[in-house]
């Protein structure tokens, strides 16, 4: 006989597949772990209903609530705050935004900061060249930190080890190497304000085009 169930729950973004070992008497718990290490959901903040009604008991054996469980159990819960709360031992320099919305915090050490967040990617900078503000390149990895609360930074360069939580339960986030240049950033950014200001200013000849020949 099979003894795996395949379930879906439903959460606000989409059904989310679950497979349950049902030979281990498996309980709500079972299910809030599975979900937390596939989605990072935080344990003590998911909140799941079966056909409406809310399961408090997280050691309810699913057996309990019958033999066909795909589509009737939904996940509730808050959204991760957009202010990530930042913790370093050393002075950090983290970089937030992509190539038009480049910014640059520096951490003072042993003082946690929040940080709010437009975009959900942080960079943590482990190498800057140059001195001169406007021409320095940063050397970082970068993270999607939509599922995180907390950022903690021990040690630095190099060697600095980087812990993410959600509701204080360590999540593993595999970052990715950039480098962003001051310089070209700069440059993007400018242009990207000049190709605005130009398309701006086209509407308006246009209106202005448009009363002038109305008035005719």
């Amino acid at each position: 006989l099979d003894s795996k169930m395949e379930i879906n729950v439903r959460t606000s973004a989409g059904p989310v597949p679950v497979s349950i070992d049902t030979s281990s008497n498996p309980t709500v718990l079972s299910i809030k772990e599975l979900l937390f290490k596939t989605k990072y959901f935080p344990i003590g903040r998911q909140k799941l209903y079966f056909q409406g009604y809310r399961l408090d008991d997280d050691e309810i054996p699913l057996s309990d609530l019958g033999d066909d469980l795909d589509g009737t159990l939904t996940l509730v819960m808050p959204k991760a705050a957009s202010n990530k709360t930042v913790d370093s031992d050393e002075p950090a320099w983290l970089t937030v935004g992509d190539s038009r919305s480049f910014r640059t915090h520096l951490i003072p050490a042993n003082m946690p900061l929040k940080i709010p967040l437009n975009q959900e990617r942080i960079g943590i900078v482990y190498e800057i060249e140059g001195e001169t503000n406007g021409s320095r390149k940063f050397h970082l990895q970068k993270y999607d930190v939509s599922a995180i609360d907390t950022v903690q930074l021990r040690g630095s360069g190099p060697d600095r080890t980087v812990v993410f939580t959600n509701g204080g339960e360590v999540v593993d986030l595999q970052g990715t190497m950039k480098v962003y240049d001051e310089h070209q950033e700069n440059r993007l950014a400018q242009a990207a304000n000049m190709s605005k200001i130009a398309r701006n200013l086209a509407g308006f000849v246009t209106t202005i085009s448009r009363f002038v020949f109305e008035m005719m």
